[in-house]
């Protein structure tokens, strides 16, 4: 169930200003429901294109304000465009897959999602509750329209799972064929962004890994992560950067890669057959998800994309 406080932050607070936007006006708290494109032919609306728009944005760019204005400005919002666009699909492949399946929102969901508005209505003050769906460009319709789609995927999520409904059917040899295919396992050591010379301490750890030093016994002394041993993960479970880096490494080996959180130094762990089958049923559920997202995946990707008139000019080219 989610609650209260998850929805709230939901509402994330968005830096970037709203110049990206050729026609933005002030009348997104009422909600402007000029439907700017069709994804698959459901309709999306400009207030729900601005809020997408926008929260891609910040994400993009981070603290870098001439990121859309600057040296690679062309480039940079074709990025936001296929983003968004990406979004979108996603948000719509929910819909087409409940369509599909005929799953739908049950009349508790719905009470549930109005009773978390008011409850957060409640907790506080009119101000500040406008203020926060001004800050996410965000109107309270579309946060209505948001956490409904959230519940219509629990909800496929749950049908497409259960085994008598013969979407997927996932058996033991499938499951452990899928493991040794697409799972990996990995063990880090997370030295934080405000270490000083964290650069220098990583490439340090990194030698005296190679030299013969316990990777955990290191983790646990110098990692940040609250993991310190090997973590097993699917396709697509982790960020890219940690993906990318375990699968270029033979089991063993150790490299080091920067990210915002820091310097990662990464070893790539073998599948251990007994942890295997103590947890085989854990690796049932995160399995039972990865193809679930795949499945989500070429929904959204099998929906064709319709611009309306209304579209020219919301992103400045």
């Amino acid at each position: 169930m989610r609650k209260t406080a998850r929805m709230i932050g939901l509402l994330l607070v968005f830096s970037l200003v709203a110049a990206l936007f050729a026609a933005c006006g002030t009348s997104y708290k009422s909600g402007d429901t000029t439907v700017v494109m069709t994804v698959g032919g459901m309709k999306v609306t400009h207030e729900h294109y601005r809020y997408v728009c926008m929260k891609n944005a910040t994400v993009l760019a981070g603290k870098d304000k001439n990121y859309f204005t600057g040296e690679n400005a062309a480039a940079h919002l074709k990025e936001l465009e296929e983003a968004v666009e990406r979004e979108l699909r996603l948000y719509f492949a929910v819909e087409s897959l409940a369509q599909k399946h005929g799953v739908k929102l049950s009349k508790d969901d719905l009470e549930l999602i109005k009773d978390e508005i008011k409850a957060m209505r409640k907790a506080v003050s009119q101000e500040e509750y406008d203020a926060y769906f001004e800050a996410a460009f965000m109107t309270e319709n579309l946060f209505f329209r948001q956490t409904k789609n959230y519940y219509l995927e629990r909800n496929v999520s749950y049908y497409i799972f259960d085994e008598k409904n013969g979407v997927i059917f996932l058996s033991d040899e499938d499951l452990r064929e899928d493991i040794e295919k697409h799972f990996m396992a990995a063990s880090q050591i997370l030295i934080s962004a405000d270490t000083e010379k964290g650069e220098e301490l990583a490439y340090a750890l990194k030698n005296r890994i190679e030299q013969g030093e316990d990777f955990i016994e290191l983790a646990e002394e110098y990692s940040t992560d609250s993991i310190k041993d090997t973590r097993y993960f699917a396709e697509g479970e982790m960020q890219d950067f940690f993906e990318e880096t375990v699968k270029k490494l033979e089991i063993g080996q150790v490299s080091v890669v920067k990210s915002e959180k820091g310097y990662h130094v990464i070893r790539r762990d073998a599948i251990e057959e007994d942890y295997v089958e103590k947890n085989l049923e854990a690796f049932r559920d995160t399995d039972l998800v990865r193809l679930y997202n795949l499945m989500l995946e070429e929904e959204a990707q099998g929906l064709e994309i319709v611009y309306t008139d209304a579209y020219s000019g919301l992103i400045r080219e």
